[in-house]
């Protein structure tokens, strides 16, 4: 398992709070060399993944979050996690050399 999903599964296992003072404090970064030229940093800011490479180029393709270096896939990750009957999409934003992972619930078409 890279520690790219890791950390995406960081995000996703982490509890959502009602009342954004309960919230856990952000966690220990993550720094992973993932290509001999391409390293990443990343930690969990309290309510998302925040994922930042030194080079490189983030994207969303066909619902995978993807790190490339020269068009090509270095790394990735699905952005939706399942649990039973719950589907939790994860929406990507990126700026730059820097994307941030949130998690969304909702129940599965036909499931209850």
């Amino acid at each position: 398992m890279s520690a790219l999903t890791i950390a995406s599964l960081g995000l996703a296992a982490s509890t959502a709070y009602a009342e954004p003072g309960l919230a856990p404090a952000a966690q220990e970064s993550l720094n992973v060399q993932i290509a001999p030229s391409i390293n990443y940093k990343a930690y969990n800011n309290g309510t998302a993944a925040v994922i930042t490479t030194d080079a490189g180029s983030l994207a969303v393709t066909n619902g995978t979050f993807q790190i490339k270096a020269d068009g090509r896939i270095i790394a990735g990750v699905p952005l939706e996690l399942r649990l039973d009957d719950i589907s939790m999409p994860i929406d990507a934003r990126i700026d730059g050399n820097t994307a941030t992972l949130a998690r969304t619930c909702r129940r599965l078409p036909g499931r209850g």
